[in-house]
């Protein structure tokens, strides 16, 4: 049996000054936007105090994860919704992730992050990621928020088996394929490297370490309670 995780502390400020900001104009569906707000008030008033347990989160009605970005603290992240494909998950401070097969695709409220997605060619991680032993090529784009503009970039990226690992999350242990994608923007002086770690038996992603701008380390996330989709 894993051992009980560190306790975690879970901020509490006010997310619903952000719920406008998220792209739901084209949804047209009040029930939708309802859902942003009642999402947004339990994460005001309806998390616990500076510990996190598995019962807790056993027992809560929403899928949820946690997220950081470089060293900083970690954050708990409440799935609102799955509209096609993308999962929509809210933050108690004023940010939403937006993630498709465990890929962040998009970032509402932190500065010069990417806000924008396009597949070139299809996505390795969206295909029975398990089972890549070879290395898999992917091209997509990336439109990042920068001064006060928008530049898109076109990323040339190769995903390959960098390993195997039994992870640990908040007390559940999981066997999992280690990925590591090597990314390349093309004629910008931009390269990084994402890892993935998918479980050995259905490719689901449950931790991934993610570039989502040029200016700032990148965000490692952890499924705490995955989504029923």
């Amino acid at each position: 049996m894993a051992q009980r995780a560190p306790s975690t502390r879970i901020s509490r400020r006010l997310f619903l000054a952000g719920l406008t900001s998220l792209p739901v104009a084209s949804c047209g569906n009040q029930g939708y936007l309802d859902s942003l707000v009642d999402t947004g008030r339990f994460l005001t008033t309806g998390l616990p105090g500076e510990e996190l347990s598995r019962q807790y989160i056993s027992d809560l009605p929403y899928a949820t994860m946690r997220a950081r970005i470089g060293n900083g603290p970690p954050v708990l992240v409440v799935l609102n919704t799955a509209r096609n494909n993308n999962l929509i998950w809210l933050t108690g401070d004023n940010i939403s992730l937006v993630t498709r097969a465990g890929r962040i695709v998009t970032v509402i409220g932190i500065p010069k992050a990417v806000v924008e997605t396009a597949y070139l060619t299809p996505d390795p991680l969206a295909n029975r990621p398990h089972l890549i032993r070879d290395a898999v090529n992917f091209s997509h784009t990336l439109t990042i928020a920068e001064k006060a503009q928008r530049k898109t970039y076109t990323i040339d990226s190769t995903l390959e088996l960098a390993g195997e690992e039994t992870i640990e999350i908040l007390e559940l242990t999981f066997d999992t394929f280690v990925l590591r994608e090597r990314c390349e923007a093309r004629y910008a002086n931009w390269q990084f490297e994402n890892y993935y770690w998918v479980d050995r038996q259905t490719g689901f992603v449950w931790r991934s370490r993610q570039y989502i701008s040029r200016e700032f380390r990148p965000i490692s996330t952890e499924i705490l309670k995955p989504a029923a989709v």
